[in-house]
C-alpha cells in the first residue's frame, strides 16, 4: 500500500526519518502460491511501474530490497491464509491451515521464505503466524490436539516447533517469532507447554496488545470508569454512616444479641453477592470469549472465577441457612419466655404513652420497635455499602497502570522471567491506537519498565476496502492520507521520542 502516492523510497526515508530500526513485513499464502500481477494503478507513483508485468513477491523482494538497504532490518510476517483484512472472527484462517492451503503448504512457504532472503543479513525473523485463534469448527489449544464432539482442538505450540524447525532447516541464523492465542494476547499455556526448535537460542515470543483486548477499556466504561466510581464510593460511604448510626440506635435500644447477628448477615448476603457475580461474569466471559474465536482463553479465564463463585456461593447459602435457624431459635426462645414478652410490651406502652415520643417519632412508633427495625435493617444498608464500594474500587482501578500491568504480565510478560523453560525475548508485534487515553500511557510505560522491542501497527495512512473497492482512512495509521506527513506527533514522541522540532 502507499505506492498509489509516494514512491517506496519515499516511505522507507520517512521510516528512517522518525527513529524505527525494523519493519514487519506481512505476506499471505495466497501472495506466495499464486504470485499475481500487481495492478497498475497500485503503482502509479513508483518507478516499479514502468517495469511492466511485476508480480506480488517481485513487489515483496523489492520492498524487501529497499527497506534493508536503507539499514532497516525486516521480519517476515506469515500474516494469512488469504490475501483479504484480518482478523474477523468468523473468518476462517485463524487456523495455520485452512481447506485451500493445509498446513503442508503453510509450512513449505515459510521455509521457502527464509530461504529467498537467506543472502540478506537484514532479513532477521519469520513470524510464523499472526494472530492465530479460533477458525471454523478448529479450536485452537496450547496442548494435545484432539477431536472432541466433531471438532478439531489445533495444537499450537507443536505446529510451531514443524514450521520453525523447517525455517530454521532453510535458514539457521533467523530468529522464528511464535504467536499467543486470542490474537496474540495470550502466551500462558507456555508454562506448561513451551516450545523447543531443533536449533536453540531462536524463539522469540511475539504478541499484540489493543484496547479492545481490555474490557474495561472499550465502550462507555472508556474514560467515565474514575467518575462512575467516585459516585458509587461516595454512595457506599453514606450507606455507611448511616448503618453506623442504626447500629448504635440498636445498641442503646439493648437490642445487643441483634449486632453480631447482624454482622453474620451482612458478611453472608456479601459473600452470596460476589458469588453471584463472580459466577455470572464467568460464564458471560467464557462465552464472549467463544464467540470472538477465543475459547482457550475463555476457559483458562472463567475456570478459576467460576471456582471462586461457585465456593463464595455453597459457603454462603449455607451461613445462612444457619442464620436463619438461628433466628428460628431466638423466636421460639422468645414464645417460651411469656413473662420478659409482657415486660418489653409494657415497656413499649409507657413509651408510646410519652407525648415527647410521639412527637418524635411521627408515626407513633415506639421507640424500642423503631430500634429493633432499624437493626433488622441494618444488614440490609451495610450490604449495599459493600457493593457498591467494591464496584467503586474496581471502576477507580481501571485507569491506573497497574490493572494493565498486571494483565500484560499474566498472559505474556511473564515470559521474560530469568531461568525457565519458557524464557525468550518478547517482540510486540502490534499495538495501536488514535486517542491518547489511560490505556496508551499505561501500555507505553509497560513497553518503557521491560524494554521491549516492537512494531507499530500500521504505518499505512490508507488501507484498502474490499466491499467499497477503494482505498479510505486509517485511523491508526502513523502517516495520514497523504503518506507524507505523521498522523499523531504525539504517537511518535512516546514510543521512538521523535518529533518534528528535532529529536
Amino acid at each position: 500500500d502507499g505506492l498509489h502516492k509516494r514512491t517506496m523510497q519515499d516511505l522507507v526515508s520517512k521510516i528512517v526519518e522518525w527513529g524505527f530500526n525494523c519493519v514487519r513485513l506481512p505476506f499471505s499464502l495466497e501472495l506466495f502460491f499464486s504470485n499475481p500481477p500487481v495492478p497498475a494503478h497500485a503503482l502509479r507513483a513508483d518507478p516499479l511501474r514502468a517495469r511492466g508485468n511485476l508480480t506480488g513477491l517481485e513487489a515483496y523482494d523489492a520492498a524487501v530490497a529497499t527497506i534493508t538497504g536503507a539499514g532497516l532490518v525486516v521480519v517476515v510476517d506469515n500474516h494469512s491464509s488469504d490475501s483479504a483484512w484480518c482478523c474477523k472472527a468468523d473468518a476462517l484462517d485463524g487456523v495455520w491451515f485452512t481447506d485451500h492451503y493445509p498446513e503442508s503448504q503453510w509450512i513449505q512457504a515459510l521455509a521457502a521464505m527464509a530461504q529467498r532472503f537467506r543472502s540478506n543479513p537484514r532479513v532477521i525473523a519469520v513470524e510464523l503466524r499472526n494472530e492465530v485463534r479460533d477458525g471454523g469448527l478448529n479450536q485452537v489449544v496450547w496442548g494435545t490436539g484432539d477431536l472432541v464432539g466433531g471438532n478439531v482442538l489445533a495444537d499450537w505450540p507443536s505446529a510451531a516447533e514443524r514450521a520453525g524447525n523447517a525455517v530454521l532447516a532453510a535458514n539457521p541464523s533467523l530468529l522464528v517469532m511464535v504467536t499467543g492465542l486470542c490474537y496474540g494476547q495470550d502466551l500462558r499455556g507456555a508454562r506448561d507447554r513451551p516450545v523447543q526448535f531443533s536449533v536453540p537460542g531462536r524463539l522469540v515470543w511475539t504478541s499484540h496488545s489493543y484496547h479492545w483486548y481490555f474490557w474495561w477499556h472499550t465502550g462507555n466504561l472508556r474514560g467515565a470508569g474514575t467518575t462512575l466510581g467516585a459516585v458509587l464510593l461516595a454512595l457506599s460511604l453514606a450507606l455507611l454512616f448511616a448503618g453506623a448510626l442504626l447500629s448504635a440506635r440498636a445498641w442503646r435500644a439493648k437490642r445487643r444479641a441483634t449486632t453480631p447477628q447482624a454482622v453474620l448477615e451482612v458478611s453472608l448476603g456479601f459473600l452470596c453477592f460476589l458469588g453471584v457475580i463472580l459466577t455470572a461474569y464467568a460464564v458471560v466471559m467464557r462465552d464472549v470469549h467463544r464467540s470472538k474465536a477465543c475459547t482457550d482463553i475463555g476457559q483458562r479465564d472463567a475456570a478459576p472465577i467460576l471456582l471462586a463463585g461457585t465456593l463464595f456461593l455453597a459457603f454462603s447459602l449455607c451461613g445462612m441457612l444457619m442464620a436463619t435457624l438461628f433466628r428460628l431459635r431466638q423466636r421460639c426462645r422468645r414464645r417460651k419466655a411469656p413473662a420478659a414478652a409482657e415486660a418489653d410490651k409494657a415497656a413499649d406502652d409507657a413509651e408510646a404513652a410519652k407525648p415527647e415520643a410521639h412527637a418524635s417519632s411521627g408515626a407513633g412508633c415506639p421507640s424500642r420497635a423503631r430500634a429493633l427495625c432499624s437493626a433488622h435493617a441494618i444488614p440490609i444498608i451495610v450490604w449495599l455499602a459493600l457493593s457498591f464500594g467494591a464496584i467503586a474500587v474496581f471502576l477507580l482501578a481501571t485507569p491506573s497502570y497497574w490493572l494493565v500491568a498486571q494483565q500484560l504480565d499474566k498472559h505474556w510478560g511473564f515470559v521474560l522471567e530469568e531461568g525457565k523453560a519458557y524464557t525468550a525475548p518478547v517482540f510486540l508485534g502490534e499495538f495501536g491506537t488514535n486517542k491518547d487515553d489511560d490505556f496508551w500511557r499505561a501500555l507505553v510505560r509497560y513497553m518503557q519498565d521491560k524494554d521491549l522491542d516492537f512494531a507499530y501497527w500500521p504505518l499505512n495512512g490508507q488501507k484498502w476496502d474490499h466491499d467499497k473497492d477503494r482505498f479510505v482512512n486509517e485511523t491508526y495509521g502513523l502517516l495520514d492520507t497523504s503518506w507524507s506527513r505523521a498522523r499523531y506527533d504525539w504517537i511518535l514522541r512516546d514510543i521512538v521520542g521523535y518529533s518534528a522540532t528535532g529529536r
